[in-house]
């Protein structure tokens, strides 16, 4: 029966961790909205936007004013996470989850 104490109290810590860590995670991404950000792409292509969200299941991320090594810029579109390596965000010191 201690055994099964012990289970629990495993389950419960990591559904503890679980949960502080996803909620924090929400709070990143809900404060990197309208953030300009640099985005890595595969095909060695560089960008950079205005990151606003990503949708529900994070396959993709909304983005305004976004810079290509065309002339011209896309005021709003769509990036797809697969085609993503990584984004560089620039936040100040007063940037707190």
């Amino acid at each position: 029966m201690e055994d099964n104490n012990a289970e629990v109290n495993d389950c419960n810590e990591e559904q503890i961790a679980r949960t502080f860590l996803r909620e924090r995670f929400l709070k990143l991404v809900t404060k990197l909205s309208g953030q300009q950000c640099k985005v890595k792409m595969y095909e060695l292509t560089d960008v950079e936007c205005k990151m606003k969200a990503f949708d529900p299941k994070f396959e993709n991320v909304i983005v305004e004013d976004l810079k290509t090594p065309l002339p011209q810029i896309m005021q709003k579109s769509i990036l797809r996470t697969n085609d993503i390596i990584s984004m560089h965000f620039r936040v100040d010191k007063s940037f707190d989850l």
